[in-house]
């Protein structure tokens, strides 16, 4: 609670914040930003550390994923290309 107030972010929105992007990551390659939100991978509500590893195992085996970020106010969509399991 008090980063989301500390960063102005919206409090309705469920998902996990994204605190850096270590350079070269996956994460920068597809456009996510410190502050970000994290809400979906895979079609998979991201709620915590654990549910973000669960989205990752699936989407690995597919090879893709489609990421949803909350920036600001704005959701933005990514497909994110995997190297497979």
């Amino acid at each position: 609670p008090e980063v989301i107030a500390e960063k102005r972010l919206d409090k309705r929105v469920r998902g996990l914040i994204v605190q850096e992007v270590a350079p070269g990551s996956l994460a920068e390659q597809v456009g996510v930003q410190a502050d970000d939100i994290l809400v979906q991978l895979s079609g998979q509500q991201l709620s915590d550390a654990k549910s973000f590893q669960q989205a990752m195992q699936v989407a690995q085996q597919r090879g893709s994923a489609r990421l949803v970020v909350r920036r600001g106010r704005t959701d933005l969509i990514a497909t994110v290309m995997l190297p497979k399991n």
